[in-house]
């Protein structure tokens, strides 16, 4: 099967300053072969493109990469595989407002600095954390379960524009659009090769290679949040991480 079909499991599964890269595979690659060249791990890769260890890539087939860490070393200098970058969204430039001076008829009277209005916080109301270390995404009724029609994690009922929040402190992995059908995607190592990814994503507000608290906003979802759960390389169930509600 060729790789560009295997996104489409997501669907049938459902009720930096760059983002990641779609690539197109040049015969004699490999995944090994290609994360070598990008500097990135092959691990993280097949984690991206749904492959397992014994899964392999053929010329012509479609796979998405992470943000690179270093230099690519082209083994083949002359065919160059053709990439396809998505642009981080621009933020929008914050202005602050000047400040008014009264004017006086007699001496001017000292007054006390007024204090900066402090962040607004994604949650008014701290989130429960679990006992390892994970909170949810959002809240919102879980429409689909782990292996019962939300394939490899769950599905969250959300309304549209809503933030999502990352689930533990990590640094993202990847960002970008894996499946424009299905929106943006969003993979935060955690470390201890234990991985979350957030699909259906409506807007990003993080790039890959940055690093994030717990709860911090990751993007806004649409009509319902795809959450997983990698661990050691494989798919569990979000609910056993979550602290219960």
């Amino acid at each position: 099967m060729k790789i560009r079909l295997l996104f489409l499991l997501l669907l049938l599964t459902a009720c930096a300053a760059t983002y990641g890269e779609q690539y197109i595979v040049s015969p004699g690659e490999s995944i090994e072969s290609i994360s070598r060249d990008r500097g990135v791990s092959s691990n993280l890769v097949r984690e991206m493109n749904y492959l397992r260890s014994e899964d392999k890539v053929a010329a012509g087939d479609i796979i998405f990469l992470p943000a690179s860490s270093g230099e690519i070393k082209s083994e083949k200098p002359v065919k160059k595989a053709a990439t396809k970058s998505y642009a981080a969204p621009k933020s929008r430039p914050t202005t602050k407002p000047s400040p008014k001076i009264a004017k006086v008829d007699k001496a001017p009277v000292k007054h006390k600095p007024q204090k900066s209005a402090s962040p607004k916080k994604a949650s008014a109301k701290p989130m429960k954390v679990s006992n390892s270390g994970f909170q949810w995404p959002l809240t919102g009724k879980v429409l689909c379960e782990f292996g019962d029609g939300g394939g490899k994690g769950i599905e969250i009922e959300s309304a549209s524009g809503k933030s999502v929040l990352s689930a533990a402190k990590g640094k993202v992995s990847y960002a970008g659009l894996p499946a424009r059908a299905y929106g943006h995607m969003v993979i935060v190592d955690h470390g201890a090769d234990r991985y979350t990814v957030y699909s259906n994503l409506k807007s990003l507000e993080i790039k890959a290679g940055q690093k994030v608290a717990r709860g911090e906003v990751l993007g806004t979802v649409s009509d319902f949040l795809h959450f997983e759960v990698r661990d050691k390389g494989s798919a569990r169930d979000p609910l056993l991480y979550l602290p219960s509600r």
